[in-house]
């Protein structure tokens, strides 16, 4: 009788301890695949850096433009704006054919564009900072 009160006491041990080492063994797995879907690729961690370079520059291109209304100032000002891109992109080493190409592809595989959402997330954030 005390061997197999002994026996359901070890059982019952047993059965209380194992989920414990389940979830140990479980959480560095967990840990990996997290950390493997965070990390986003360099590439795309740049091109999300130059397209908020980019936004920033049309968003000044337009505040500018709204403000002038003469058709003279307006040439000006788009001329200024196509030169300023164009030395954007070659700092960048691309070209406007290049950023559209790539730009097309974010926005027709949604996988690449929850990467690149979250690069350029953290490419607004560290430049805020």
């Amino acid at each position: 009788m005390v061997s197999r009160s002994l026996f359901v006491t070890a059982l019952a041990l047993v059965a209380l301890a194992a989920p414990r080492s389940i979830q140990a063994q479980a959480t560095p797995a967990a840990a990996r695949a997290a950390a493997a879907a965070q990390a986003i690729d360099p590439k795309l961690v740049e091109f999300a850096k130059l397209h908020a370079t980019l936004n920033t520059a049309r968003d000044e291109f337009f505040a500018k433009i709204g403000r002038t209304h003469d058709d003279e100032g307006k040439r000006a000002i788009r001329e200024e704006f196509n030169t300023h891109l164009t030395e954007v992109l070659t700092k960048a080493g691309t070209t406007q054919a290049d950023y559209q190409r790539m730009i097309f592809t974010i926005s027709s595989d949604p996988a690449q564009r929850d990467q690149f959402e979250k690069a350029l997330k953290q490419a607004t954030e560290s430049a805020a900072l």
